[in-house]
């Protein structure tokens, strides 16, 4: 069964009103997570982190077996798939790093994410 906007995208006031506010095409998407994705960013976990908020070592998540990077893939690529993406993995340390020149400036400093893990 076609989607309601199908029968819609064609009418003459929804093209002209696309027109007038010039709504670009999107080039804005994700590609799927592969296994490889996965592994290098648990390898560039830092090992200088005792653990994470639930108190899982570091190292012990780095040893993860190539089952469990599979099935972390899958999640991973389910959530963009269904473009939900439960809130833990929203979150992040974020610690300002200065850059350079006026200190009460916030566009003078950077984000640097510290533990990425720490609210699992």
């Amino acid at each position: 069964m076609p989607e309601i906007t199908e029968f819609f995208e064609d009418n003459e006031s929804i093209l002209k009103i696309n027109q007038e506010l010039k709504i670009p095409e999107s080039s804005f998407s994700f590609k799927a997570f592969t296994d490889e994705d996965v592994i290098k960013a648990i390898k560039n976990l830092p090992t200088n982190k005792a653990s994470t908020k639930n108190d899982i070592p570091i190292n012990i998540i780095k040893d993860l077996n190539q089952s469990c990077i599979k099935k972390l893939t899958d999640i991973l690529n389910q959530c963009l798939i269904e473009g939900n993406f439960p809130s833990k993995l929203k979150r992040a340390d974020i610690t300002p790093i200065f850059k350079k020149g006026d200190c009460n400036d916030k566009e003078n400093y950077h984000p640097f994410i510290t533990n990425i893990f720490k609210s699992f």
